[in-house]
């Protein structure tokens, strides 16, 4: 199963809950709408629900130093969020905040354990999915030490595409781009290194950027760029 497909936790639920469940479920839940930069969570508060993305655009992440955020994962369409306070004490470890305005699915937390002690297809699926995001979170913190500014970067916008999708009006345009700001607090550097390196993958004809929109012109380029082991830096 694709990663993608086990990133979609509302698909998981209807294909692998007994429909008494998925009853129970749509009936103790509530859809929310909420605003762009609202908060969903916050770091340290008391763990209440889980949330499901039904439609809309998500950061999730910690606050190392007071006003900078680390962001450690996007949540988009059929996404969870909240899910990473699993453990002894059911407190948020992270922060996630709306980058558009969302439709989110609040699930109690009580409701979700259930669901996962009664419908053991759904719990395996689940665990799949929490053992790649584990995974993929090791890898991020490793590329953070061991590659160059041009591939983090461009390992952020792959991350992008793939979390939140193209236009339907634009060829190769992303249907949202993370802010310049976000860019560099997701690979781990700063504003103006972004700026530079955004104009270097502009050059190399990998992206094309017009004003915050950002398209990808050649994502086989950029790809090979993630893996490349001697991929020269961006200009400082």
């Amino acid at each position: 199963m694709s990663s993608s497909r086990l990133n979609n936790i509302q698909k998981l639920l209807h294909e692998h809950c007994t429909p008494e469940w998925l009853d129970l479920l749509a009936f103790k839940s509530e859809e929310k709408i909420y605003p762009s930069e609202s908060f969903l969570l916050k770091e340290g508060e008391e763990v209440k629900h889980i949330y499901i993305i039904l439609s809309g655009k998500v950061k999730v992440f910690t606050t190392e130093q007071p006003n900078e955020e680390r962001i450690i994962r996007l949540a988009g369409d059929g996404y969870i969020v909240g899910h990473r306070s699993f453990g002894k004490n059911f407190n948020f470890p992270v922060s996630a905040k709306t980058l558009t305005t969302s439709t989110v699915l609040q699930i109690p937390i009580q409701v979700f354990q259930n669901i996962l002690k009664a419908n053991n297809l759904f719990c395996y699926h689940f665990l799949m999915f929490m053992a790649e995001e584990l995974k993929d979170s090791e890898i991020h913190i490793k590329e953070l030490t061991n590659n160059t500014v041009l591939q983090r970067v461009a390992k952020v916008i792959k991350i992008n595409a793939e979390v939140f999708g193209y236009s339907i009006v634009e060829k190769n345009m992303l249907s949202f781009t993370l802010s310049r700001k976000d860019i560099a607090n997701f690979a781990g550097t700063t504003y103006e290194t972004v700026i530079r390196t955004l104009n270097t993958l502009e050059k190399m004809e990998v992206i094309k950027t017009n004003k915050k929109n950002l398209y990808i012109l050649n994502s086989k380029k950029l790809h090979k760029m993630i893996e490349h082991k001697n991929v020269k830096q961006s200009a400082d």
